[in-house]
C-alpha cells in the first residue's frame, strides 16, 4: 500500500471516529416507530446544517481577514521571502493578533468596502449569512428567535433545500472574495 493510500485509510478512520464523536454515526435502530430514531435523525440533520453554516462563516471571515491584511500591508508578492518577511514582522503579528482576529465580521466588511466595490446583492447575502451564523451560534433553539431568523430565501435553514441555498450563496461569496483577492494580489505586484 502506498503512502497516499495509507493516509486515505487513516483519514477515513478518523472521519468515521469524528462522526461517531459528534453523534453522526450509523443509526442502530431504524424502526420508524422508534421515537429515539426520529429525534436522533432530526438532531443529526440539524447538526450537519449547523456545521455547514458555521464553517461557511469561518471561511468567509478568513478570506475577508486576508483582504483586510492585504489592504493594510500590501504583502502580496510573488516572492515567498517578501511575503514571509512581512507576515513575520512584529507589526503584522500585532495587527493580526490584536486587531484582525478581534475585529467583528461587519467591521471587516466595512473596511473591504473602502477598497472593493461590493454589489448590493452580494452585501445582502453576506449580511444574511452573518445573521444566520449569529442565530445558530448564540441560541440553542434558533427558532425561538423568530421565524425570519431560521429561514433563508424563504426556506427553512434546517431543511435540505435551505442548506442547498445557503451553500450556493456561500460559493458565490467565496468566489467574489477570491476574485478580489487575486485582483488585489495583481495590483500590489505591479506597485
Amino acid at each position: 500500500m502506498s503512502t497516499r493510500e495509507q493516509k486515505i485509510n487513516t483519514y477515513k478512520k478518523e472521519i468515521s471516529k469524528l462522526m461517531e464523536l459528534n453523534g453522526l454515526d450509523d443509526i442502530l435502530d431504524t424502526s420508524e416507530k422508534n421515537t429515539y430514531t426520529f429525534s436522533r435523525l432530526e438532531g443529526q440533520k440539524r447538526q450537519l446544517i449547523t456545521v455547514l453554516i458555521l464553517g461557511a462563516y469561518l471561511q468567509i471571515d478568513a478570506k475577508m481577514s486576508i483582504l483586510v491584511a492585504n489592504f493594510f500591508f500590501h504583502h502580496c508578492s510573488k516572492e515567498w521571502e517578501v511575503v514571509q518577511k512581512v507576515t513575520n514582522s512584529k507589526e503584522f503579528l500585532v495587527f493580526s493578533k490584536k486587531l484582525l482576529n478581534e475585529m467583528p465580521f461587519l467591521r471587516k466588511i466595512s473596511i473591504i468596502k473602502e477598497f472593493v466595490s461590493i454589489p448590493k446583492e452580494m452585501l445582502t447575502t453576506i449580511n444574511k449569512l452573518n445573521d444566520l451564523r449569529n442565530a445558530i451560534a448564540h441560541s440553542a433553539i434558533p427558532e425561538q428567535l423568530g421565524e425570519d431568523r431560521v429561514k433563508y430565501k424563504g426556506k427553512l435553514i434546517f431543511s435540505l433545500l435551505g442548506a442547498k441555498l445557503i451553500k450556493q450563496d456561500v460559493k458565490k461569496v467565496m468566489s467574489f472574495l477570491q476574485k478580489n483577492f487575486v485582483r488585489a494580489f495583481e495590483d500590489n505586484s505591479k506597485s
